[in-house]
């Protein structure tokens, strides 16, 4: 193999081992108007249907064809909403629960990229939504819906937690 071969494939090793590193270091953006109401005001502008058309509809759904996608779905779920309760969060609210919406955008092969979020709730106080963030980001950090796509998608996960009376 002459030389600059060699430096060919060094070169293409070096630029495939380092790309690979890098789209493991994705960090999830979450979006949250309370928090942050410019980037929640810049994401919105951005062509989301587009750019992130949703994973399931009513009108592609197809219960034998997607059996494996929705439980992949019920996974992601449960994992999150567990992750979620494993630590509480004072919310200091007369409620016994907690109701969190929220639209996850994923890349093409499953990995979160945007989390957009809402508490349902009008008297939780910007500190326990700073703690459900925080709570958030060590929660999703490393998950994945794991659902390989042509495109990147959305997908809404709606939950509730409970609330902790002191």
């Amino acid at each position: 193999m002459n030389t600059i071969a060699k430096y060919l494939l060094f070169g293409f090793l070096i630029l495939t081992f380092s790309c690979g590193k890098a789209d493991k270091n994705i960090k999830p953006i979450i979006i949250n108007t309370i928090l942050n109401p410019k980037l929640e005001a810049d994401f919105r502008k951005m062509d989301l249907k587009t750019i992130y058309p949703k994973l399931l509809t009513p009108e592609n759904y197809d219960a034998e064809r997607d059996t494996v996608l929705t439980k992949k779905i019920l996974t992601f779920q449960k994992n999150l909403v567990d992750g979620m309760n494993s630590e509480k969060i004072n919310w200091n609210v007369n409620e016994s629960e907690i109701s969190i919406f929220t639209r996850i955008y994923f890349d093409s092969i499953g990995r979160i990229e945007y989390f957009a979020f809402k508490i349902n709730n009008d008297d939780v106080k910007l500190k326990a939504v700073e703690e459900f963030k925080n709570l958030l980001e060590k929660n999703i950090k490393d998950k994945s819906l794991g659902i390989e796509r042509n495109t990147k998608y959305n997908y809404c996960v709606n939950f509730e937690l409970p609330v902790e009376k002191e």
